[in-house]
């Protein structure tokens, strides 16, 4: 889960960027959040974090969040299927 910071560079990129790269070299499927949740927050001033905890989400990062999945998981339903094939 990525942190709800309304940077345009997300800080911890290199942290994630490693994580997801272990994941995947352990034939894991990984959904990178920090883009969605990063351009929801520079596009809507609305908070996506519960209040002084910029790392769970409310009500509303949760739907940022769900929505994104929903799309990674529909968008490509080969996507699976190819991953796991790997």
């Amino acid at each position: 889960m990525p942190r709800f910071t309304r940077r345009e560079e997300y800080p911890w990129t290199e942290d994630h960027d490693r994580v997801g790269g272990l994941a995947r070299e352990r034939n894991f499927l990984v959904l990178d959040l920090a883009d969605p949740v990063r351009q929801e927050l520079l596009g809507n001033r609305r908070s996506l974090s519960l209040p002084g905890d910029r790392t769970h989400p409310n009500a509303q990062g949760a739907d940022v969040v769900a929505r994104a999945i929903a799309i990674w998981l529909l968008e490509s339903p080969l996507r699976l299927q190819m991953e796991r094939e790997r």
